[in-house]
């Protein structure tokens, strides 16, 4: 277990995507875990990554409760708990997260490891979603 440097939850190791793992439990709205866009027009980073994270969260449209934090603060709390405010930074249920994009994969690698990711906290729904990414969600550390 070591303290995670970039904000203040506790970090149990990373898993595919160059995500980290948290020892939080998933956090939910709504019976939904809830998951976090935090960006800005003015990031190139940010204008990056914003549209395929958008893309892979309407492909869960009814599993997830999508915060989209681009060009917004109301929840900074939240974003500083997982990140020293470095942007962008994407929080999936509280228990995958990640500063900075998925650019040096490139999109299609960044797509599958977001989507294998929101099957994780959604319990592989949707079916239809999952399925094609099985092999990689079985790759996700806890």
């Amino acid at each position: 277990e070591q303290n995670n440097p970039e904000g203040t939850v506790k970090q149990k190791g990373t898993t595919i995507g160059n995500f980290s793992v948290s020892q939080d439990e998933v956090c939910k709205e709504n019976e939904k875990p809830i998951v976090y866009f935090f960006g800005s027009n003015s990031c190139p980073h940010c204008l990056w990554e914003h549209p395929i994270f958008e893309k892979v969260a309407n492909n869960f449209e009814g599993y997830i409760s999508f915060h989209n934090n681009m060009d917004s603060d109301k929840e900074n709390e939240v974003l500083m708990k997982y990140s020293t405010g470095g942007i962008p930074t994407l929080i999936l249920g509280c228990k995958y997260y990640r500063v900075g994009s998925g650019e040096q994969a490139g999109e299609e690698t960044e797509t599958k490891n977001l989507t294998a990711l929101f099957c994780k906290l959604t319990g592989e729904k949707p079916v239809e979603i999952c399925e094609p990414v099985k092999d990689l969600i079985n790759q996700i550390n806890e």
